[in-house]
């Protein structure tokens, strides 16, 4: 049974999850970033603070823990002593390794909760998706006012994003979303996002066009 406490540190995860999802390809927020992940990593961890000590007693996720504690190790070792580019190789495993799983370590702790929390896959996919959905909308909102002063239709616009490129990728992996939301809910008659169909919909037929006429 959930406490009251518990409650509370699953509606600041939800609301860190979505503000971690909205700014990270945002520039010059790296500071905010770390601070949410460490945060985050912390807040997961208490949250299932029961259900890691089972999984260390299982004897598959043992392993796997093993495993990953052993090549966590093994990579500064190996830039240390076998590298000549020290610098380049730990600041790689800081930025490529440390991150990655660290935002592992928060999925998994995140969608292992009870199905009855506030942290079902449900509400976690609904976070995100508008998180994504309003970088998507600024983009949109930049190039309509673009369109209107100077009456060409622009391309390739960066939105709040660091570049052009990321804002692309932001928008296609959007669209990737969108259709394996459109397939649960044509196939399995489910919903991964808590939006009504109608919305839904006219969501996707909107930034359809948007991936069309930047890509």
């Amino acid at each position: 049974m959930a406490t009251l406490t518990d409650k509370k540190l699953e509606t600041f995860i939800l609301i860190a999850l979505g503000i971690l999802f909205f700014i990270y390809p945002i520039e010059k927020t790296t500071v905010i970033r770390n601070v949410l992940l460490i945060t985050l990593l912390i807040s997961t961890i208490y949250l299932n603070r029961n259900n890691i000590k089972k999984a260390i007693n299982n004897k598959i996720l043992k392993i796997a823990i093993i495993f990953i504690a052993l090549f966590t190790i093994w990579i500064p070792i190996q830039a240390i002593l076998f590298t000549d580019y020290t610098y380049y190789a730990l600041n790689e495993f800081r930025s490529q390794w440390l991150l990655s799983l660290t935002a592992f370590i928060i999925g998994l702790c995140a969608f292992s909760t009870k199905k009855t929390t506030l942290l079902k896959p449900k509400n976690i996919f609904t976070v995100i998706f508008f998180a994504m959905f309003i970088h998507v909308l600024y983009t949109d909102l930049s190039a309509l006012i673009t369109f209107f002063k100077t009456g060409k239709i622009p391309t390739m616009l960066g939105g709040l994003t660091r570049a052009r490129d990321e804002n692309s990728f932001m928008i296609n992996t959007f669209v990737i979303f969108v259709l394996i939301e459109i397939y649960v809910r044509i196939i399995h008659k489910k919903k991964l996002i808590l939006i009504n169909n109608l919305t839904f919909f006219n969501n996707f037929n909107d930034n359809f066009f948007n991936l069309c006429g930047r890509n």
